[in-house]
Parts: C-alpha cells; structure tokens; sequence
C-alpha cells in the first residue's frame, strides 16, 4: 500500500512539473535560422479542404502534393462534368447540377514510401475563393515594365521551385500591361501588344500548368502607372495621353474627378471572362460604394468565377459591400520590407495597427471574403542594409499574415528565393492554418508590455496562439488561459518547429525574441 502510495505522489508532482512551471525555452540557430523542418519523402497533400464554384461555371484545381517523385495521384467521387487529369494532375470541367450543394470528393497520393489521403469539398454555391489565395503578383517584381515573357518566367518558376506544392497557384499581372486603347468585341481594355503580343496563349500556358491567371484594372481614368482606365469621358471608350492623372491636381480638385462620366466594367468583365482570367485587382482611393458594386456585378454576370480583389486602404465605412460583394479587400496602403522606418510606403508596425483594427471595426471577414494585408514582403529584402528586417522580424511578419488568415501573393523573383525564404514559405503546418476552412481571421489581444497576441479558432477544434514580441531584447511571457477564454490541460505543440512541446494546466510560459514571435497550437488534452 505504501508503494502504491509513493508511485501516486510520484505521477503528481512529475505532472504538476509537466503542466505549471515549465517556460518554453525554443532553440535557434546562427544567421537566417530555418525553423521548418524538412519535407517529407512520404505523399502529404496540401492546400485547402475547401473549394467554391458557382453553377454552370468552369471548375479547375491541381491537387497540391508534396512528396518524393515519381507518385501516383488518385480521385474518386467527382461529381457528373468533372474529370481528372492524372498526368496533369488537373481537375476540370462544368459541373451539371446547377444546383447549390457540396460534393466531398477523395484524393490518395501514393509513392514508394507511402501514401495520403484527404476528402476535399466542392461547394457549389454563391461564394468562391473560401480560402485565402496564394500565388504570385507582379507590380514589385516588375513595377509598369511587366512582360508576358516575364510573367511566364515567373509562372514556371512557381512550378520548378516547388511553391505549388504547397498551395501556390495564383500568377498576377498587375498595372502595366494596358495596351491605352480599347477594341476586340466588347470594346474592352486591349494589351500593350509590344509588351503582350498574345494574352490569349499566356493564359493558355498558365492554365495548361495547373496555375490560375489574374489581371489588373482601375475605375478611374488611368491607373496608378499611368494606364488606360475602367472609366472614360468619351463614351466609346476612347483614350489618349491627355488623360492621364494629374495627382497633385486632381488631390486638390477632389478625388472624384478621377472618375470618367462613362463606365466600361462590363466591357473589361466579359473580355477577361474570354480570356479565361481568373482574378481581377481593382485599385483606386477610396474605394466607394458604387465602383465596389458595379465592377462585383459585371464580374458576376461575366459567366466565369473570378475573384475580386479591390485595392487600396478599404475605408471601414465600406466593410458592408466588402462582405457582400468582395472576395479580397485590402485593408491599407502599400507596405514594403521595413520594421519602423518612416518611407513613402507603410512599414509592417504601421501595417500589423491598421490590419487589426480593420479587422476589429471593420468586417473580419469569413469564407469567401478575405481581409487583405497586402504582398508577403519574403524574397524583397535588402540584405545588410538599413531597411532590411531582421530573421526574427521576417518570421514575425510571415507568422501575423498565417494567423490573419490573409492572402499568401508573393512580389518577388520567385527563381532567386533562397533556402531561408522558400522555408518561410513552405511551412506546411503554418500553411494549414493559413487555410483553415473557417477562414476566421485570428482575434487580436494587447497583453501589455510590448507583447501582443492573435489567437485563430480553428476547424479541427484546436486553437493557433502567435505571441509577438515588439520589445528590444528578449521577453519572457506567461499567457493566462483566462486571458483568451479557455480552460483546462491542453497540449501545446510547437507550429514553426512542428513539434509537441508538452502540457499545459493554466497557462503557457516562454520566452520570445526581440521583433520576433512564438506560434504554438493549444489542443484540447
């Protein structure tokens, strides 16, 4: 008996040790540290487990799985108009039934070393884009010099370095491609043919690849970079040189001058529906209520499903449309790869304030409409300079836009992505949370003392914890489960190191660097 006894208080004090005192002490290495551990030779399939399309509208998918070549990818239970093809590895087609409804379909991947499955929803609806998109976006990369050379350079570099593996599927063109006139058979916005001699054939190739294919336009005049625009004074359409914005100007003659007296969104919507596009950014400031409406209504009435992002600094007034009407919203300015200093562009301080605040008075979005903090800034660093950030800073930045639920568009030349940022970037674990089918923004909380939290509900039942440090030096932290409204032992696991760190009774202690932070995932014990 007093053995039994003894071996009692042993257990005890052994799980009373496990679960109140222990700080989390993570490991790091010298210089751009990589935290995420190495892919598995094994099949694991990626990406969301969600999909939305609307009736009688072109479905395609490429299933997004990593693993040891060569593997065998299988797909069961497509609904009738469907079909897969395995050496593309592409599913397509028109669905018959018109009717809103989910079909679960199964995928299998299987190697020499193993397999995966996952069950995979088509919801026939309303809503697309359920989950954040990720792809690849031009204006950094290229700014107003963009090419279709170019663009496809990028296309297969999203391929050969493996990103649409993991989920990356969206290439971009954005402002520069306006050829400044108008033609074809909707009168539509026609390319620079110099710098795009034959949109048709890179849609072709971008889609042939298993990649979705998005453009740029204004309701404005001419866009940013100086392009023909959505709008015109001349009722045909017409352009020339002499319309171009004046912004000094047109500043102190109000914004609304930007605007032409003559709307050409249904002719640029049907056009790019012909081209097979698959996402349009719509940028202009502000954003008001009739542009958001009428560009969702022409796309819509496009007959193809293309996502609609609208850019820049969405002003809280319009969270309404946004939910109504938007699948992407940018929620500030244009951001560039700087911690705090002060530049023409917004720093990620100034854009980790105004994403959180227009999550929390604005409209936090949900499946099928996303809150958009703007580019990933991985791959846009200037090494060793003044404004570049540092290592902690970087997983600080990637971390918010995981938990955030954002969309994941890279800017960057994706064929000189080093090993540091590709592993940024291929977090599968970080990458799952991203794409969460809630598609629920994480809750932000202000713990005091430079430390801030989001906290990120998820399907599975678990809950993804970011704890960010904006002090100079290292900060030990105790995160109070009262503090984020839950209770009890939970396991916590390590998300960047996909490791299991242990239990936990009351609350979760560690330490976390200087601009840096620690992403953990609370599991009910």
């Amino acid at each position: 008996m007093k053995n039994k006894i003894l071996l009692f208080s042993i257990i005890g004090l052994l799980s009373s040790c496990e679960t109140e005192d222990k700080v989390y002490n993570p490991q790091y290495g010298e210089g751009y540290y990589i935290l995420t551990p190495k892919v598995g030779n094994k099949p694991r399939i990626n990406g969301p487990e969600v999909y939305g399309v609307r009736p009688k509208h072109e479905f395609m998918y490429s299933i997004p799985v990593t693993g040891q070549r060569p593997m065998d990818i299988f797909v069961t239970g497509l609904p009738e108009g469907l079909s897969y093809d395995m050496k593309k590895n592409i599913i397509s087609g028109i669905l018959k039934d018109t009717i809103n409804k989910t079909y679960t379909v199964n995928f299998k991947a299987v190697n020499s070393l193993g397999s995966a499955e996952r069950k995979f929803d088509i919801v026939v609806g309303d809503e697309i884009a359920l989950t954040p998109p990720m792809g690849w976006s031009s204006w950094i990369c290229y700014k107003k010099n963009v090419t279709q050379d170019g663009v496809l350079k990028q296309a297969k570099a999203l391929k050969s370095v493996g990103l649409d593996r993991y989920g990356y599927s969206y290439v971009n063109i954005d402002d520069g491609w306006q050829g400044n006139l108008r033609g074809g058979k909707y009168n539509a916005i026609m390319p620079d043919s110099e710098k795009f001699p034959d949109i048709v054939e890179l849609s072709e190739n971008i889609h042939d690849m298993g990649l979705k294919f998005g453009i740029y336009s204004t309701p404005w005049i001419s866009s940013y970079a100086g392009y023909i625009g959505g709008s015109s004074n001349n009722e045909d359409g017409k352009w020339d040189k002499s319309m171009l914005i004046n912004f000094k100007k047109k500043e102190i003659e109000g914004r609304a001058s930007r605007h032409g007296k003559f709307k050409m969104d249904a002719n640029d919507a049907r056009q790019w529906a012909d081209w097979k596009i698959d996402y349009m950014k719509y940028d202009w400031n502000p954003n008001d209520s009739a542009s958001i409406v009428r560009m969702a209504i022409a796309l819509k009435e496009s007959g193809r499903d293309i996502v609609y992002s609208i850019s820049n600094s969405c002003p809280l007034s319009e969270a309404v449309r946004c939910k109504e009407y938007v699948q992407v919203f940018r929620t500030g300015g244009d951001i560039r790869a700087r911690w705090s200093k002060d530049r023409e562009h917004l720093n990620l301080l100034d854009n980790w304030k105004n994403h959180n605040k227009w999550l929390r008075e604005g409209y936090e979005g949900g499946p099928g409409h996303t809150p958009d903090a703007d580019f990933l800034m991985v791959g846009l660093q200037k090494y060793g300079s003044d404004d570049s950030l540092t290592v902690d800073e970087l997983y600080h930045h990637v971390s918010s836009f995981m938990l955030w639920g954002t969309p994941l568009l890279l800017s960057c030349d994706l064929n000189a992505l080093s090993e540091f940022e590709m592993s940024l970037l291929t977090n599968v674990e970080m990458l799952d949370i991203n794409q969460d089918r809630l598609s629920k923004p994480a809750k932000h909380y202000d713990h005091g003392n430079g430390i801030e939290l989001l906290v990120k509900d998820l399907s599975d039942g678990s809950i993804a914890l970011g704890i960010f440090n904006f002090n100079n030096e290292e900060t030990s932290v105790e995160v109070p489960w009262s503090e984020i409204g839950i209770s009890g032992k939970k396991n916590i696991r390590d998300v960047w190191r996909q490791k299991n760190i242990g239990t936990y009774k009351n609350a979760f202690k560690t330490m976390v660097r200087p601009h840096g932070c620690v992403v953990v995932k609370i599991i009910d014990k």
